[in-house]
């Protein structure tokens, strides 16, 4: 826990359409095929979404001083809608942010994949929890990203965020279901064309 009171830090999320992979280390390398599908080489297939966290102390910004703590955890979901994971979770809580250094801007996926023909039905549930290391006392941002697979086509959606406090973030971590609640879809790329040109 940090020094500073509650409302010495506040984080802004920011989901987007735009493709940030070329600003983000795991993005170097990657060629562009749309704002949310990229390939490394000729046979490494990501599909991820785009986002970003402004950070600021007092009003002021601070985004590239502050110290990114970020936490990760992946579902596999049921059906082609809603929350209902398969237990347990395929990943629990990680830290998903260890180079301690500002980061704030992310593309989450759940790794590489096969190309696009040889997709099979899928959907994947990130959530994440973040907030300023050393300082989850100022709160803790929670939101989600859903990535849907099925041959040759992708699907990405993401949240709006929602501020927790600490002791939220304790009961988070021992949940056993997605927690959803009181954040809803921001971006829809709906159903595209996974194109490898």
């Amino acid at each position: 826990m940090g020094d500073f009171s509650a409302d010495d830090y506040v984080l802004e999320y920011n989901p987007t359409n735009t493709n940030f992979s070329a600003r983000v280390p795991r993005g170097q390398g990657r060629r562009y095929l749309s704002n949310f599908f990229s390939v490394y080489k000729t046979n490494e297939y990501m599909v991820h979404g785009n986002s970003s966290i402004t950070v600021k102390k007092n009003g002021r910004d601070v985004t590239d001083k502050a110290i990114t703590w970020r936490r990760m955890r992946i579902w596999s979901l049921m059906g082609e809608s809603g929350f209902n994971a398969n237990q347990p979770a395929d990943f629990d809580w990680f830290d998903d942010a260890m180079s301690e250094t500002p980061n704030w801007i992310d593309i989450p996926t759940y790794g590489s994949m096969e190309p696009p023909e040889k997709w099979t039905t899928e959907r994947k549930m990130l959530e994440f929890a973040v907030a300023v290391d050393g300082h989850l006392d100022s709160g803790i941002l929670y939101f989600y990203v859903i990535i849907s697979l099925k041959k040759g086509q992708y699907r990405v959606e993401m949240s709006s965020a929602k501020k927790i406090e600490y002791e939220e973030w304790l009961d988070l971590k021992k949940s056993r279901q997605p927690q959803p609640s009181g954040c809803s879809i921001q971006i829809d790329s709906t159903w595209q064309g996974a194109k490898v040109k």
